[in-house]
């Protein structure tokens, strides 16, 4: 059998295609049972040397669990290999896509990403003829080893796939990852050489390659791009300020321009851009330059600008550097004036600016990089102002990344100033850049740093959350079976034997089953049965028939306190012991033996970790009542996440800026990240309203810096204008 024969009997195709499935099955299936079997040791070994409790219960849950879920596991990794032929087949994993995953789901997809790597690092030699043969057979335009269908990484995933149903934890499904790395995949040479095999012997050669698709014919491109990256209008859209009519005055022209701009966003909100005013109408695109691109003159002072700056110039206040750059154009162009509309663009950027830069939400570090923004952005709105208005713009995307570190950006998030200092060198990258190339590069870099800079804090603060939020319900777990104890505990004397049991190796049982199943499950209201159960016994009058009950109930006491104990990590001499302390205890209530020793003894550790003691208080993370402002706590009270604040006294270099990350559901508790994701606080609302009365914290809104800046230029232009402006509108 040919490669050629097999294009034309695609039958023949998938029963060796479906043959090569089973090859690999009955290879995998030997080492895939090792596997398991290696788990119990690994994970023995793992709760001999640990220390801690939790650790310990969770290896021995993850050795329960994945003896009872072996066979259906090794089952669903068989079951999935082979399972579609490679032109159906389009799960790979991209780094760009890791940083939508949980964190347990990113930790595990970087074990998949490293260890397959480094099989396909290990194993080219075979891997690579083995591919192209089977994109021989299959008829696979665009083989890759990642997405092989038998390859490690498909292997990888089909095992991840079939291992998730396991309820362990993420430390035990990476053990898992390491034995399929050791026991599976560094085991598959002679696997792939065995499979090359039956494809030779098939007639399927790795050079038999079907001809993939013809790439597209490329465009052709009409005109070149506007320095911001958009391709600038045709002429005869353009719409000129300068048409048949009374010449228009500068805050006219700056007027259209602002409306043209709002109505391009769709602002509704203003009764202005709705209706004719000064020429301008709701929907009217924002007036470009007047049939002619901006005049040389204008474009070198902005060039020579962007050096300076590049090179440590001082910049100008936003508005002089505006008026700067028109009288150095006007200069150089021989006293002439520039284009009414192209004036009013580059006073609106400074306008612009002097807005942004006054905004108290700006952090005063980050001031100067924004203000160097306003060449290259003057630059680009004076090829299409649309760009000031257009948030898919590179350049305004670019400014809106930049004010949203503005907004969270302090020194203790950055104290040697490292990201500031890459962030400066970029803006001046995209502020000297000389072409359009070179401009939509800079911005590239910036825009690209930015992101992974925002990755990684996402990564982080998911991390921050998962750990705040497990450390918080284990509280509140703790302080709901402190409740139920004690509250059953008060009700009558008990020994000091009894209540140690029920409030240290009990209430640890009772912990776990509250985090794992619910206060309400079936299991829970067992274990607090046996609460009411042993309190019954220590305080019965014992009389012939409670006696015999008694009797009865022991047995089934005995079972549960083992299978709890036994359940929380205890050994089994610790077990036995209190198996025994148990059954005297029962034999001295049923009159059978005088009473035992222990019953009044202390225990040599009165500080036994994660148990409930006398001194505990429920309520002790709980907001205290006190004279608030009801305003404040309200607004507290309706804060998101992802609402930044500021605390420390309001402009000093002591204050620090942290986003709201979560809010606890269990104690109310907020909880702040920096920028980077790392943890900063977490504080009751009532501390946060304190700070808020004292000026010791403020709320930094998170609109829009560049939107907000344009409305508020529009408001003060119009307050400017006065009533003359309406009275157009209305004589119009």
């Amino acid at each position: 059998m040919t490669g050629t024969a097999h294009e034309h009997n695609p039958i023949r195709a998938r029963l060796l295609y479906a043959e090569l499935a089973n090859s690999l099955r009955s290879s995998l299936k030997g080492a895939l049972e090792a596997l398991f079997e290696s788990v119990d040791d690994s994970l023995f070994d793992l709760t001999e040397r640990s220390q801690d409790g939790e650790s310990q219960h969770a290896y021995f849950v993850g050795m329960r669990e994945c003896r009872k879920h072996k066979e259906a596991a090794i089952g669903a990794f068989l079951a999935a290999i082979g399972e579609d032929m490679p032109e159906t087949f389009a799960s790979e994993i991209k780094p760009d896509d890791l940083t939508l995953l949980s964190h347990d789901r990113l930790e595990q997809h970087l074990a998949i990403t490293g260890m397959s790597a480094r099989c396909n690092q290990q194993l080219a030699a075979v891997l690579d003829p083995l591919t192209l043969s089977v994109a021989a057979l299959s008829k696979w335009p665009n083989p890759s080893i990642n997405s092989n269908p038998f390859g490690p990484n498909q292997l990888s995933l089909h095992f991840e796939a079939a291992i998730e149903d396991i309820p362990v934890s993420l430390e035990v499904r990476l053990i898992l990852f390491k034995l399929f790395d050791r026991l599976v995949l560094s085991r598959l040479e002679p696997v792939y050489q065995g499979l090359l095999d039956q494809l030779s012997a098939a007639g399927i050669s790795p050079l038999a390659i079907p001809d993939a698709d013809p790439a597209p014919a490329p465009k052709k491109v009409e005109a070149p791009p506007a320095s911001d990256g958009h391709t600038p209008p045709d002429d005869g859209a353009r719409t000129s300020s300068t048409g048949e009519g009374p010449a228009a005055t500068g805050e006219d022209v700056l007027l259209e321009l602002l409306l043209g701009l709002v109505a391009m966003r769709g602002d509704t909100a203003t009764d202005e851009a709705k209706t004719p005013v000064g020429g301008a109408r709701a929907g009217r695109a924002p007036p470009t330059n007047a049939g002619s691109m901006p005049p040389l003159p204008l474009v070198k002072a902005i060039e020579r600008a962007a050096r300076r700056i590049a090179e440590g110039g001082k910049l100008p206040p936003p508005r002089q550097f505006a008026a700067q750059l028109l009288a150095e154009a006007r200069y150089a162009g021989e006293n002439q004036a520039a284009d009414p509309t192209q004036a009013a663009t580059v006073d609106l950027v400074g306008r612009l600016f002097d807005v942004v830069l006054q905004d108290a939400r700006v952090a005063k570090p980050m001031q100067p990089v924004l203000h160097r923004m306003q060449a290259p952005l003057t630059r680009a709105a004076l090829h299409d102002p649309r760009c000031l208005s257009d948030p898919q713009n590179p350049l305004h995307r670019a400014l809106d990344m930049l004010a949203d570190v503005s907004l969270g950006w302090c020194r203790s998030a950055d104290p040697e100033e490292r990201q500031l200092k890459q962030i400066m060198e970029s803006v001046d990258a995209i502020a000297a850049a000389p072409g359009t190339a070179e401009l939509a590069s800079s911005i590239a870099v910036l825009t690209q740093f930015l992101e992974k800079q925002q990755r990684r804090a996402e990564v982080a603060e998911q991390r921050v959350i998962d750990t705040a939020s497990g450390r918080e319900r284990l509280a509140y777990a703790r302080q709901k079976v402190h409740q139920t104890l004690y509250g059953k505990l008060a009700q009558a004397p008990v020994s000091t034997w009894l209540r140690n049991l029920l409030t240290r190796p009990w209430s640890n049982y009772l912990v776990l089953l509250w985090l794992r199943n619910g206060e309400q499950s079936s299991t829970y209201t067992e274990a607090v049965n046996f609460v009411d159960t042993l309190l019954w016994c220590a305080n019965t009058s014992a009389n012939h028939i409670e006696r015999l009950r008694m009797r009865a109930m022991l047995p089934v006491l005995e079972t549960q306190l083992r299978t709890g104990l036994a359940t929380v990590a205890y050994h089994d001499k610790e077990i036995a012991q209190l198996i025994d302390e148990l059954r005297e205890f029962f034999a001295f209530r049923l009159g059978e033996s005088p009473e035992p020793a222990f019953l009044e003894m202390e225990p040599p550790d009165k500080t036994s970790p994660g148990s409930v003691n006398d001194e505990a208080r429920v309520d002790e993370d709980q907001p205290q009542p006190g004279d608030l402002d009801p305003a404040l706590i309200g607004r507290i009270g309706k804060a998101e996440p992802g609402t930044w604040f500021e605390f420390g006294p309001v402009g000093s270099n002591q204050a620090e800026r942290a986003k709201l990350s979560w809010v606890s559901p269990y104690s109310g508790r907020y909880l702040f990240v920096n920028r980077n994701g790392m943890r900063v606080a977490d504080r009751r609302p009532d501390e946060i309203v304190r700070d808020l009365e004292q000026d010791l914290a403020r709320i930094l809104e998170s609109a829009n810096l560049l939107q907000g800046a344009l409305d508020q230029i529009l408001s003060q232009l119009r307050d400017q204008m006065g009533g003359a402006v309406r009275g157009r509108g209305r004589a119009s």
